[in-house]
């Protein structure tokens, strides 16, 4: 009985002690986090808000210069390359040119840039960040145009005669 009472009391030690120990552990950032506090620090954030994947395969798929048309033994390599020259909904993922990929990467680069950015108007001398500032606008605006130019409708509507 004695024996009992005394893990009982040996392991509620341990735990208050194992839970007390606990804030320290949790005040840390994980490793893969930055918090920002100089200018170079932001600009080693800005090394990922350029976009890791570029759409030149895809659109390239999309277009009439592929060589089905020229050749009939032509035939595909994999099946996101049929899809894509078929403008069909691309199902397969694996493809690092794939439309979901493409998106992931693009939206990752625009993430970080507005990361960069909000911490540059946050801080109290914003001028020591002015090149910081200026490639995180840059990334940002370069990710959106692709983008643009993959994913957006385009409509063209006819001009007007002039009278």
């Amino acid at each position: 009985m004695k024996v009992n009472k005394y893990i009982t009391g040996l392991s509620m030690a341990a735990i208050s002690f194992a839970l007390a120990s606990c804030n320290e552990f949790l005040d840390k950032y994980p490793d893969s986090r930055m918090d920002l506090k100089n200018p170079s620090e932001v600009s080693q954030l800005l090394v990922s808000a350029y976009p890791s994947a570029h759409p030149a395969y895809l659109t390239e798929m999309y277009s009439d210069n592929t060589d089905e048309q020229m050749h009939s033994t032509w035939s595909t390599f994999d099946r996101f390359q049929e899809q894509a020259y078929q403008w069909k909904d691309i199902q397969e993922v694996r493809n690092a040119e794939t439309p979901y990929q493409l998106w992931e990467a693009h939206y990752t680069a625009v993430a970080t840039a507005n990361e960069a950015i909000a911490h540059i108007k946050s801080v109290s001398n914003p001028h020591d960040y002015d090149a910081q500032l200026g490639e995180a606008l840059l990334c940002r605006a370069f990710a959106m145009f692709q983008l643009s130019t993959v994913f957006a409708k385009l409509t063209i509507k006819p001009r007007r005669k002039a009278t």
